[in-house]
């Protein structure tokens, strides 16, 4: 029996390509939950106070995009002057911020939390109708990694490894079985 050198990579090489394969699913599966947008609406006196915030998942010291669109009837309210305010959880203050009209009826502002926990985001603009104030509470999350991601992490290494492992085994097995019959 000859060394079949290709059947032997061919066989050694499947658990390292299916653990390659997971890892970098499950890496973007992550990385898109990161980065997929949160979104809350509310209604007000006929108006659809829309917020989206990128990313959805807030951790401190991360610049949070928040997005708010506002409409009435179903058409989109220009022109208006709209103030978020960002409460902590004893109801203090933490910003007020001033948001800016990128396109007709979506105003933009930025915003990074220094703190984690419990926060109510304020939106509040006037119209002919009068004051409309909506509140949005969102969750943020301390900066260190949690420990879900560190043993992810730990065990895709682990499966990396053993996959390596299986295949120098193979190869080795397979080099010694063609020495073995030619002895």
């Amino acid at each position: 029996m000859t060394f079949n050198k290709t059947e032997v990579v061919r066989k050694a090489s499947l658990p390292l390509f299916y653990s390659a394969i997971m890892t970098i699913l499950i890496l973007a599966g992550i990385s898109y939950a990161h980065v997929s947008p949160a979104e809350a609406s509310a209604s007000s006196r006929g108006y659809e106070v829309s917020l989206m915030m990128i990313p959805k998942n807030i951790i401190t010291g991360e610049q949070v995009k928040f997005d708010v669109h506002v409409e009435k009837g179903g058409v989109s309210s220009k022109g208006l002057d709209i103030e978020m305010a960002v409460h902590d959880q004893n109801e203090n203050e933490v910003a007020s911020i001033s948001m800016k009209e990128e396109t007709p009826g979506h105003y933009d502002a930025d915003y990074t939390f220094e703190i984690s926990g419990h926060y109510a985001i304020h939106i509040s603009f006037d119209t002919s109708d009068g004051m409309i104030q909506t509140e949005y509470m969102k969750v943020v999350e301390n900066s260190s990694p949690s420990l879900s991601f560190w043993a992810f992490n730990i065990i895709s290494i682990f499966g990396v490894a053993v996959a390596l492992i299986y295949e120098k085994n193979i190869i080795w097995r397979a080099k010694k079985n063609v020495a073995d019959q030619q002895n």
